[in-house]
């Protein structure tokens, strides 16, 4: 397949396994939705997948991932994507620790429809609101 037309992957609840792969945001700068849900993904989420700016859902819930936590503002700022984020799915994995900033901060430049991070050990001391 063009990897550069691709547009859509969903490949939930597969029963893959393994760390999540690098990518090439190059090759895969036409992806809009990357849904890996309900799998055995461990590791954490690979740095380089900040650059995938066309992305406008991800879904890694369901998995094993751990932290670090990428930054992920970049991918949800009206500013670097002008598309919108829409879909943030990192509910039930492994996330812990304090949450992130770019999560806690209520920044007003996000630009989500959904957003779920529930059912992950994090560590929460600030009651955040969007409103």
């Amino acid at each position: 397949f063009n990897s550069t037309s691709l547009k859509s992957i969903y490949l939930g609840s597969n029963d893959l396994s393994g760390t999540l792969p690098e990518v090439d945001a190059t090759s895969f700068n036409m992806i809009e939705y990357l849904y890996l849900d309900h799998n055995r993904f461990t590791g954490s989420i690979p740095s380089g997948w900040v650059d995938l700016v066309s992305l406008g859902g991800l879904d890694l819930s369901y998995n094993q991932l751990v932290n670090p936590l990428p930054d992920l503002s970049v991918l949800i700022t009206t500013t670097t994507n002008p598309n919108g984020f829409y879909t943030l799915y990192l509910q039930n994995n492994l996330f812990d620790g304090e949450l992130p900033s770019w999560v806690a901060g209520g920044e007003s430049q996000l630009k989500m429809l959904s957003f779920n991070i529930s059912c992950n050990p994090f560590n929460v001391t600030t009651v955040w609101s969007p409103w």
